[in-house]
């Protein structure tokens, strides 16, 4: 978990901050959460091919929750339409 976590957190706080509130960002944090709790079971249980297709599984699911945040437009939205030219530094 400790190679995965720092991943999943940083998706979902970009998720938080860009406002994905879409259902492909959900259903990545489930899949990867689901995943990695039926991980440790199986990896207590000692069951080696399960273990390896639910890692892969949490993985996939931080790949769907980075593709929901990419989709988002993080282009600022202005009022003025008018382009900013840097003369007004030069007066201040």
């Amino acid at each position: 978990m400790h190679e995965a976590l720092p991943v999943f957190l940083a998706l979902a706080l970009l998720n938080m901050i860009v406002g994905t509130a879409a259902a492909p960002a959900v259903t990545g944090a489930t899949m990867f959460l689901i995943a990695r709790v039926l991980y440790v079971g199986v990896y207590m249980a000692g069951v080696p091919v399960v273990r390896t297709l639910l890692w892969a599984v949490s993985w996939v699911g931080l790949v769907h929750d980075d593709r929901a945040a990419a989709r988002q437009d993080l282009t600022p939205k202005t009022k003025n339409p008018r382009p900013f030219t840097g003369r007004r530094l030069l007066y201040h």
